[in-house]
C-alpha cells in the first residue's frame, strides 16, 4: 500500500535525454541488478516534505521488479505486455511509497525509469521508442502504471476477462475520470460486469462516451456516492439497451 512517505531524486529533461542516448548507444540492457547501487550522479534529491529514499529501498524496488520480469519470460508478447503492466503497477504502488505530489513530477519518473529501472522499462518498450521514456506524462512507461493502480486498485487484477489496454486508457487518461477516482472505479466495475462479446469495441467505447454525455458540466466531486452510482448505472443501462436492439 502506498502511504506516501518517501521523496525520490529527480533528473531534468536535458539529463533524461542524455541518459537515454547513452543507454541506447550501449545496446541491449541487462536486467536491473539489485546488487548494484543506483547511480545518483546528476540526480537532485528533494530536501524537505518527506523521508528521502535510501539506496537500500531503491535496490528493493529493483529486486521486486526483476522478479516479475523473470517470471514473465516465455509468455507470448501480448500476454507478457498485459502481465507486465498489471504486475509492475502493483510493485510500483506497493514499493515506491512515494509522496503523492512527487508522483506528479516527470523528473521523478525520468529518474526511476532511466537511473533505477532502465532494464525493466526497456523490457516493456524498447529504448528506441523515446516517447515512452522521456515523452509526455501519460505515455511514460512507468508513470502510467502507478496512476492506473492508484485509480483502479485491485480492479486491475480481475482474473476473468480483465480490462484491456484501450479500456484502461479510456478510464485513466480522460479528464473526466482523472478528476475523481470514484467515477473511474465505478465505470470499471460496470465494464467488468459486461459479459457480451467484443466488450472493448461494442460496449466500453459507447459506455464511456455515454458517461461523458451525461456529466456535461457536472462537477463530479459534488456528487455523493449514491448520485454517482446512479449516473454510471444509467449510462450502463442505456448502452445495454442500445446493444440489444442492434
Amino acid at each position: 500500500m502506498n502511504t506516501g512517505q518517501l521523496l525520490y531524486h529527480r533528473i531534468n529533461k536535458h539529463e533524461a535525454e542524455r541518459r537515454l542516448q547513452e543507454l541506447q548507444a550501449a545496446g541491449p540492457l541487462p536486467p536491473d541488478s539489485p546488487a548494484t547501487p543506483v547511480d545518483l550522479v546528476s540526480a537532485s534529491p528533494r530536501a524537505t516534505g518527506g523521508v528521502p529514499v535510501t539506496q537500500q529501498h531503491l535496490q528493493l524496488l529493483r529486486t521486486r521488479t526483476s522478479e516479475v520480469i523473470a517470471e514473465l519470460d516465455g509468455l507470448g508478447a501480448n500476454q507478457a505486455s498485459a502481465e507486465f503492466d498489471r504486475r509492475i503497477s502493483a510493485v510500483l504502488w506497493d514499493t515506491l511509497d512515494i509522496v503523492p505530489a512527487e508522483a506528479a513530477s516527470m523528473e521523478v519518473w525520468w529518474f526511476l525509469g532511466l537511473a533505477v529501472l532502465p532494464g525493466t522499462a526497456a523490457s516493456r518498450f524498447p529504448l528506441s521508442i523515446a516517447a515512452r521514456h522521456v515523452g509526455s506524462p501519460r505515455r511514460h512507461v512507468l508513470r502510467r502504471l502507478w496512476f492506473r493502480r492508484q485509480a483502479l486498485g485491485d480492479l486491475l487484477d480481475a482474473s476473468t476477462n480483465p480490462l484491456v489496454e484501450d479500456e484502461l486508457v479510456g478510464l485513466t487518461e480522460r479528464t473526466i475520470f482523472v478528476s475523481d477516482p470514484r467515477l473511474a472505479r465505478a465505470a470499471a466495475q460496470s465494464i467488468l460486469g459486461y459479459e457480451g462479446v467484443d466488450r472493448s469495441h461494442l460496449y466500453t467505447r459507447r459506455f464511456l462516451r455515454e458517461i461523458q454525455a451525461r456529466t456535461g458540466t457536472t462537477v463530479i466531486g459534488a456528487l455523493n456516492d449514491t448520485e454517482l452510482a446512479g449516473l454510471v448505472n444509467g449510462a450502463d443501462q442505456r448502452v445495454r439497451q442500445h446493444l440489444e436492439r442492434m
